[in-house]
């Protein structure tokens, strides 16, 4: 017997067929359609967090997580994105089954990440120097934190401070103490084509503030793009902003060639360097890097002056490293040392000297 309601006459077709569906049809219609809707917009964000679908419990629903004895897992494989649902698959290939306790543990166990650092031109780097002044030279001992950002970080401000407490020369009289001042602005990312990139500006004050510190105002900033030409060798060009009296504009250029896992060559201009791992934490190194700077300062009988010291360091380097941060113990020899003053346009030639320096990178 038909169960139809009574409809006012030139009620539209499409009504009519709809009174004999049942109600049943619209809702599993209704739920299907929701359904696909939701799952469409979670699925763009489960891929980007890498995490499994219907995820839940100890083991997730409908997984059983299992492990071998020649398997060897860490928190930081079970936490790389996509790896996650590989390293799943192949735990439910094994045949033993991990306990709540052997899960919980492989989660909040300790691990090293195996994430690639971001290309970096300069990171952070704090320092304890003794140059040795010699027979009518000139020893300097700086104490100094450089403004840039660790290896691992991609953007974000810098604050850099350094002293330096000077010994000698006998002529001309100069103050004991020059400082360094920075504040800036530091990115590293990729662009397309896999070139990375490191940027950083900063503006900094380089004076003994003995008087006005207008003529020690300074921009200390650097461009350097890098590309990948095989896994193990890389292109590096740039530039490299000094403002200086001596060099104003470096140019970056060189190549980093990873020969092994243990041995790096930067055949990389101004810094060029050879490092050794000889073990898993400890390394050698041999380097070269141009040393020293521009500030504002005032002779002793208050003349005002611009001075820049220049030196040139061929240095080797025993050091240890645990995560991020390496601390080593360097000796150096100095070479092409100078004091400049724009004022006279005078310049004092230092015999070479020897280089010490306790030094921690970041």
């Amino acid at each position: 017997m038909s169960s139809h309601f009574l409809l006012p006459i030139g009620t539209p077709r499409f009504i009519m067929i709809s009174r004999e569906i049942p109600c049943w049809f619209f809702q599993l219609a209704h739920g299907v359609f929701w359904g696909l809707v939701i799952n469409l917009a979670c699925e763009p964000v489960a891929q980007a967090q890498g995490t499994a679908q219907n995820f839940g419990g100890p083991y997730g629903v409908g997984i059983e997580p299992v492990i071998s004895e020649n398997v060897s897992l860490s928190s930081g494989d079970l936490m790389q994105g996509n790896e996650s649902q590989q390293l799943l698959d192949s735990l439910s290939s094994q045949t033993h089954p991990l306990t709540p306790e052997e899960y919980q543990a492989l989660i909040e166990g300790e691990s090293e990440t195996t994430t690639p650092l971001p290309f970096n031109y300069r990171a952070r780097t704090s320092e304890w120097s003794q140059v040795a002044a010699g027979q009518a030279g000139l020893g300097i001992f700086t104490f100094r934190d450089a403004g840039y950002l660790e290896s691992d970080e991609k953007s974000g401000l810098n604050f850099g401070f350094g002293v330096h407490l000077l010994e000698g020369p006998v002529s001309p009289d100069l103050h004991s103490r020059l400082w360094d001042f920075t504040l800036g602005y530091q990115r590293r990312g990729t662009l397309r084509w896999g070139l990375e990139y490191d940027a950083a500006f900063n503006v900094g004050i380089f004076s003994d503030f003995e008087d006005s510190a207008r003529d020690g105002i300074r921009f200390p900033s650097h461009v350097a793009l890098s590309r990948a030409i095989t896994p193990r060798l890389h292109w590096v060009v740039g530039a490299d902003l000094l403002g200086r009296d001596d060099y104003d504009v470096l140019p970056i250029v060189g190549l980093r060639w990873q020969m092994t896992d243990q041995l790096l060559l930067q055949i990389e201009m101004p810094d060029p360097e050879f490092r050794y791992h000889y073990s898993e934490t400890g390394l050698f190194y041999l380097r070269g890097e141009l040393g020293g700077g521009t500030w504002d300062m005032e002779y002793v009988d208050g003349a005002s002056d611009v001075m820049t010291y220049r030196q040139w360091a061929l240095l080797a380097g025993l050091a240890s490293h645990s995560g991020r941060r390496t601390s080593g113990l360097e000796i150096g020899y100095l070479i092409d040392r100078a004091l400049e003053f724009r004022g006279s346009e005078k310049s004092l030639s230092l015999p070479d000297g020897w280089f010490f320096r306790l030094i921690t990178r970041y």
